[in-house]
């Protein structure tokens, strides 16, 4: 994501995080693993046909990477925000 890049994965309990930002393609995990082979390699055809949204996806994960997962950002969030609410 940090490369403007697309992400294709599992929606695990991680991923569901991603996927509200919509950074990429998510499978499900709940069925048999031939139909998440199919599943993963038809959203990589597709990002591979889609040019449109494989770069809307892939600015996407780029602004939550730099916005929510910088180092400035968790810096904030633990000196700044938690330090201050503990006084």
């Amino acid at each position: 994501m940090a490369y403007k890049l697309p992400i294709v994965t599992l929606n695990t309990s991680f991923c569901r995080t991603l996927r509200t930002e919509n950074c990429g393609i998510f499978i499900e995990c709940d069925q048999n693993l031939e139909l998440i082979q199919k599943q993963m390699t038809e959203a990589i055809i597709e990002l591979a046909n889609d040019s449109q949204k494989r770069l809307q996806l892939g600015e996407n994960g780029y602004h939550y990477v730099n916005m929510v997962l910088s180092w400035e950002r968790k810096y904030h969030k633990i000196y700044i925000e938690d330090y201050n609410s503990q006084k």
